[in-house]
C-alpha cells in the first residue's frame, strides 16, 4: 500500500507598513533580507528551499506583502508548476488553478491553509 502525499499551500498576508509582520512573513523565506528593499514597491519574487522542499512566492505593493507556501515539493515539481504562470496570456494568480495544478504536477492531495 502506498501513501498518497499531501502538499500544503500556505497563504500569509502583511500590511506593507507593519515591519513586524513583515519580518514574521519573510524570516522562512532563504535571502529573504534581499527582498526587504523591494517592500512597498510593486513586485513579485520566488524562492525555493531545498532543504525543506518549500517553494515560496511573495508579491507585494505599497499595501500588502504576501507569501505562498508550497510544501513538500522537489525542485523539479516546482519548475513545472511555476511554469504555470509562463502560460502566454495569464495575467493573475488564482488559488485554484494554483492547487489544481501542483495535484496535477506533484500526483498528491494538495490543500489550501490559510
Amino acid at each position: 500500500m502506498t501513501k498518497r502525499r499531501n502538499i500544503l499551500i500556505f497563504k500569509g498576508v502583511a500590511a506593507a507598513d507593519d515591519s513586524a509582520a513583515v519580518s514574521r512573513l519573510l524570516d522562512p523565506i532563504p535571502d529573504s533580507e534581499k527582498l526587504v528593499s523591494l517592500i512597498r514597491t510593486r513586485f513579485t519574487e520566488t524562492r525555493y528551499d531545498p532543504k525543506t522542499q518549500r517553494d515560496f512566492w511573495i508579491g507585494g505593493d505599497d499595501e500588502f506583502v504576501v507569501c505562498l507556501m508550497i510544501t513538500g515539493v522537489g525542485i523539479d515539481e516546482v519548475m513545472k508548476i511555476r511554469g504555470l504562470f509562463e502560460e502566454p496570456g495569464r495575467e493573475a494568480l488564482d488559488l485554484q488553478d494554483l492547487v489544481s495544478h501542483t495535484a496535477h504536477v506533484t500526483g498528491g492531495a494538495v490543500h489550501l491553509m490559510n
